[in-house]
């Protein structure tokens, strides 16, 4: 898993996080700077990097690494994964299971 993120930062054009900002865990990665705004009722997600017209982040949802190649509000990465457990059976019926959206941020949260 680490070695995901290792590769990642260093392939990147930019790099926008700290060390520490993000947690190594068990089942993916945490970053420490996503904060869930309770008003709007949405997290709120600092892109990791940006590389090749693509902005990488921390799902909060899944806990893995997904890419944007726009900022604001989008769908989360995992929407399109179908190993994210998305797509769940239950007595011989197919259920999709539908995620939040987030708000990718740069920094420049007001315009959202």
């Amino acid at each position: 898993m680490k070695n995901g993120l290792e590769k990642l930062i260093e392939q990147a054009d930019e790099v926008f996080i700290n060390p520490g900002d993000i947690l190594v865990i068990e089942k993916g990665y945490i970053d420490k700077r996503t904060r869930f705004d309770q008003e709007r009722n949405i997290h709120i997600v600092k892109p990791i990097t940006y590389q090749n017209g693509n902005y990488w982040y921390v799902c909060p949802d899944c806990g893995e690494l997904h890419f944007s190649n726009i900022l604001g509000k989008i769908q989360t990465g995992c929407c399109l994964d179908i190993d994210c457990k998305r797509h769940q059976y239950f007595k011989g019926n197919h259920y999709l299971i539908k995620r939040k959206a987030i708000i990718l941020d740069d920094g420049l949260e007001d315009r959202w």
